[in-house]
């Protein structure tokens, strides 16, 4: 999967990262269709020490299940959900889910 890393002050990339993997009964996997970074990702962005190991960035998006593990859960495959709310985007959001049935 693609993500957004940061490795230190003024070191963002974007990489591949391993594919997640379902490993708790409560766990699922959701495929992002839309994101954005949130201001609190952008405090480390002048003063994070350097990592060699980076620290991914990013907790505000819309997706789209793709996997979940708890049987009987209320989410499911094909079910969209948001992360937070995606600052400046939720008329983009609404329009989106309109247009692909999904609300």
């Amino acid at each position: 999967m693609r993500a957004t890393v940061m490795y230190g002050a003024g070191d963002v990339r974007v990489e591949n990262r391993p594919d997640p993997k379902i490993q708790q009964p409560a766990d699922a996997i959701v495929r992002i269709v839309l994101s954005c970074v949130c201001g609190s990702d952008l405090w480390p962005y002048a003063s994070m020490p350097a990592t060699g190991t980076g620290r991914p960035m990013g907790h505000e998006f819309l997706g789209v299940d793709y996997a979940a593990s708890c049987p009987g859960a209320t989410i499911g495959q094909g079910l969209a959900v948001r992360g937070e709310e995606v600052a400046g985007a939720r008329a983009a959001i609404d329009s989106w889910l309109r247009r692909t049935g999904l609300r």
